[in-house]
């Protein structure tokens, strides 16, 4: 009888071990310093007025704290101040720059001559101070920024990958403070602009299916807060153009009509790229090429932006060169060639005119066009190792969302 008492009271034990156990609560903690006003006021004014707020961040950016000098509870409190006022000056700056066009100046050193903080301190600085205050939703936000700004940073060299890691830290930091219903508001905002900046990435690499998987994720939050009056057609319009790298047609066609209805107008950039891209699926479709080249021609002659332009060129030309229309086909590709910073339109364009020479026996021209692409060959397999690379952190990615949405495994157990 004793043995069964104790087997009974060991299988109670075990019953309870496998029962999930609440999480603590975590209790928001006030922090010890407030940040400047000025600052929190021009964070505010950048939302919709970078220049200005980039103007007014480089009058700051060589203010030194004063007032700081004793090592009491005080004095280390107005330290504290000040050190994450200059990261928070940092990190706006940074934001600033981006928004302006400019490239990001401050990420390990101040702007200019002046001894303040750097951007790479500052995600220190922020990811310190959030693991010191986990209840401080500001604070949280804050470093995930400083991620965001980070991966910036690392794009804008050439780091890739690292800059994969970044957003994606960014979206992890967000996603573990806040539940779905609290990304809203500006909140909803960021996700959506860092998960667009992930669809854009992969697009670059020519990641279709996983560019697609970022950019429908980016349009769930531009839906609960639109980024702009062109912000969901925009990123539907990146869709289907994924979906027509994949042959997909019928599939593009549906978001092509979807990102139709959110368009408010006509006259912009994004109901014309939307056409274009229509206008080649419906070719690969079985359309006539003079009715797609129809299409094309009228919105090329809608917009005065040299670089659209050769974007249209591109595609007109490639179809010329599928309908073995050669000469017609090489007025399009050179001038695309040409005029375009692009590199992967310009590689695009030079492989058309390679085969087409070769055709043709135009050896002069075709060595001109040969030795850019052998030129651009060399950085290839870098490129693919971008790719295995990218490939593996979208499958942890991917892992880890799975595992937050798998309930606990031991009580699944024991309930079935």
């Amino acid at each position: 009888m004793r043995r069964v008492f104790i087997t009974i009271i060991a299988f109670s034990g075990l019953l309870l071990s496998c029962v999930k156990q609440p999480e603590p609560v975590v209790v928001p903690q006030p922090l010890p310093f407030s940040f400047d006003g000025n600052l929190l006021r021009i964070d505010s004014l950048m939302q919709h007025d970078a220049d200005s707020a980039l103007v007014l961040l480089l009058d700051k950016a060589c203010l030194v704290p004063t007032g700081c000098d004793d090592l009491s509870d005080s004095g280390k409190a107005c330290i504290a101040a000040a050190d994450a006022n200059d990261d928070y000056r940092s990190l706006l700056i940074s934001e600033a720059l981006y928004k302006t066009g400019n490239a990001q100046l401050n990420r390990f050193r101040s702007v200019e001559t002046c001894h303040g903080a750097s951007l790479q301190e500052a995600v220190r600085c922020f990811d310190s101070l959030a693991a010191q205050y986990p209840g401080s939703d500001d604070i949280v936000v804050l470093s995930a920024r400083a991620h965001y700004m980070n991966g910036v940073g690392f794009y804008e060299n050439d780091s890739v990958v690292e800059a994969c890691r970044e957003y994606l830290k960014t979206l992890e930091i967000m996603e573990n403070r806040f539940d779905e219903s609290e990304l809203v508001g500006y909140k909803a905002k960021f996700m959506c602009l860092t998960y667009n900046r992930l669809a854009e990435l992969f697009s670059d690499q020519f990641m279709a299916e996983q560019s697609i998987f970022f950019g429908k994720k980016a349009l769930h939050y531009c839906k609960i807060e639109p980024t702009s009056k062109y912000g969901a057609a925009n990123l539907l319009c990146k869709i289907v153009n994924n979906y027509n790298i994949l042959q997909q047609y019928d599939t593009a066609c549906y978001y092509y009509h979807k990102a139709m209805e959110f368009l408010p107008d006509t006259n912009n950039l994004v109901y014309r790229d939307l056409i274009a891209n229509m206008a080649v699926s419906s070719y690969f479709c079985g359309h006539e090429a003079e009715q797609t080249l129809r299409m094309l021609k009228q919105i090329t002659n809608q917009t005065e932006d040299k670089d659209e332009i050769s974007t249209r060129y591109l595609t007109i030309g490639s179809i010329y060169y599928k309908e073995s229309l050669f000469d017609t086909a090489i007025i399009y590709l050179k001038q695309v060639f040409d005029n375009k910073t692009d590199v992967v339109d310009k590689y695009q364009s030079a492989s058309f005119l390679v085969d087409i020479y070769k055709k043709q026996g135009d050896t002069i021209n075709l060595s001109k066009y040969e030795k850019y692409l052998a030129d651009i060959s060399s950085s290839h397999y870098s490129n693919m190792m971008h790719v295995s690379y990218l490939n593996d952190i979208f499958h942890d990615y991917l892992e880890k969302q799975q595992e937050k949405n798998i309930p606990d495994k031991r009580k699944s157990i024991w309930i079935t």
